[in-house]
């Protein structure tokens, strides 16, 4: 699928769409904020609390996807816009390091954004 995708894209215009010329290195980025969002949610199934009465008392992975598949879709939507906008919004070069930490961080990026929409609509819009 990427392959398709990667050999539409002009090679020379990588940087519009990647953030670098280097379509390799965004993918294997890709790869660790995934990697970092998996961690995650290992760490959210590992520590939740069975007794609340919303969770099932033992693990069900249905009800696990039912509950937490617009998180998921939101953080792979995420993960990716901030490892392409990994140069502008944080003065830092795409690097599989920074995009593990956006995979990790991603719930709190999701929370920053969601808290402060209107101050980031009023940056982009220029108006005060």
């Amino acid at each position: 699928m990427h392959h398709l995708l990667l050999s539409i894209i002009d090679s020379t215009k990588y940087g519009y769409y990647f953030g670098t010329t280097d379509k390799n290195l965004f993918l294997s980025a890709l790869f660790f904020g995934y990697v970092g969002v998996f961690v995650m949610i290992l760490i959210d199934v590992s520590t939740r609390v069975p007794d609340t009465t919303y969770s099932p008392k033992k693990f069900d992975f249905n009800f696990f996807i039912k509950d937490n598949l617009a998180k998921i879709i939101l953080d792979l939507f995420l993960v990716a816009i901030c490892i392409r906008f990994l140069p502008q919004l944080f003065n830092q070069p795409i690097s599989q390091f920074y995009a593990f930490l956006i995979g990790v961080g991603s719930d709190k990026l999701c929370a920053l954004v969601k808290k402060d929409r209107d101050k980031l609509t009023e940056c982009v819009s220029g108006s005060k």
